[in-house]
């Protein structure tokens, strides 16, 4: 995901160093764009070696507190994906676009969902939903002792 970020800094740094310049803007824009695709082909990614996990995982028996936490990732992610796919149609348009001009869009399209996707996680921690017992301690790499995980 840090390709995606630098990519998408450098498309708007271009973007917005070009302001006099059509051509500069669009190349700038065209970047960002560029690297929000790439976030979503790499979630997409991410999304489908997670269900292949838990599909894997499922034969194992996992535990019910495990449950949350994944509704909860799979929830985060999925706010994610819309805000990418709202972000990606949001640029393509040009800076005087439709959802650019509309400032709702942003709001509920953009700054909802990435609340949502971060608040998901208050009442689902995993540091605070899944039993200590089942949590990797150092001693699994050789140690003696559990991470600390501030709980």
């Amino acid at each position: 995901m840090a390709v995606s970020l630098v990519v998408q800094a450098v498309g708007g740094a271009m973007a917005s160093t070009a302001s006099n310049d059509p051509d500069g803007t669009k190349l700038g824009t065209n970047i960002m764009v560029s690297g929000v695709l790439f976030q979503l082909a790499a979630m997409t990614l991410f999304a489908l070696l997670a269900l292949d996990f838990l599909r894997r995982s499922a034969k194992l028996g996992m535990p019910r507190e495990y449950n949350k936490v994944l509704i909860a990732l799979f929830v985060s992610l999925a706010a994610i994906f819309a805000r990418s796919i709202f972000r990606t149609v949001e640029l393509l348009e040009g800076w005087n676009g439709y959802l650019m001009m509309h400032e709702i869009y942003f709001i509920t399209l953009d700054g909802v969902l990435m609340v949502l996707a971060v608040v998901i996680f208050f009442p689902f921690d995993p540091a605070w939903i899944i039993p200590k017992n089942h949590r990797a301690t150092e001693k699994d790499n050789g140690e003696s002792s559990e991470f600390s995980t501030g709980v």
